[in-house]
């Protein structure tokens, strides 16, 4: 029935690539081959303090990073714009299975090289206030890390335990969209965030997941009340940053 409904749908209204607009013949696709091939995935961690690429094996170039940054790819690509702001902004569900491959094609090209086993991790979605995800209808953060679990349960690889009990985002601010500089974007976020239950995270490693990273305000006041709470080692795991 779920088929049918789709090709019944499709032929009313034809899926169209969520970048160029280009017509898709599988209605169950959002990006069309041409744009697909375009996206370049990075091949390495970063420093969220300045945005070095991390050679394998090392923790990160700054010693009061508190947590090391995954992005799977750069927010620069028209491709990877459009995918976001169809996911966070337009309400297209439907792109995040194709970006949740995105993240795992790079997951997997990381995990070799820097012997990161995600079943030592708790995963915990970036949160939103509660009125902004009833207002969006859900949380694209934890949309991502669903989709994401399903690809690694499909794959047989093991997966952390996705958390949203834990950290909550305690304050209605204003998008960080709005701020001009990265100044105004920490005072905008500071002490947002707030944790239910530390006993779940001392001692433990934690994923953040996010859609995007573009100051690192928003992950570095996140990865700051964890470590408040005796996290040990935190990835803030991102689709793209800027």
């Amino acid at each position: 029935m779920h088929q049918l409904f789709i090709s019944f749908f499709s032929v009313l209204f034809p899926p169209r690539c969520v970048s160029c607009e280009t017509r898709i013949d599988n209605p169950e696709l959002v990006c069309c081959a041409p744009c697909t091939g375009k996206i370049i995935l990075n091949s390495s961690f970063f420093c969220p303090l300045c945005g070095a690429r991390i050679p394998p094996g090392e923790k990160t170039c700054h010693t009061d990073a508190r947590y090391l940054l995954g992005a799977a790819t750069s927010f620069e690509q028209k491709q990877i714009r459009d995918l976001v702001h169809s996911l966070k902004y337009n309400g297209t569900r439907r792109t995040a299975p194709f970006m949740a491959r995105i993240l795992f094609e790079y997951i997997r090209r990381m995990l070799p090289v820097n012997a990161l086993d995600f079943s030592n991790y708790i995963l915990i979605p970036i949160p939103l206030h509660k009125r902004k995800e009833r207002m969006r209808g859900y949380n694209q953060s934890s949309v991502l890390a669903h989709e994401l679990k399903k690809i690694f349960v499909s794959s047989n690889l093991p997966f952390p335990e996705i958390r949203k009990d834990i950290l909550a985002r305690k304050k209605y601010t204003p998008s960080q969209t709005e701020c001009k500089t990265t100044e105004e974007r920490r005072k905008n976020i500071a002490e947002c965030f707030s944790v239910s239950h530390p006993e779940y995270i001392n001692g433990k490693n934690i994923i953040l997941i996010d859609d995007v990273h573009t100051t690192g305000a928003t992950m570095g006041e996140a990865t700051k009340i964890l470590k408040r709470c005796g996290a040990k080692r935190i990835l803030g795991l991102v689709f793209a940053k800027t």
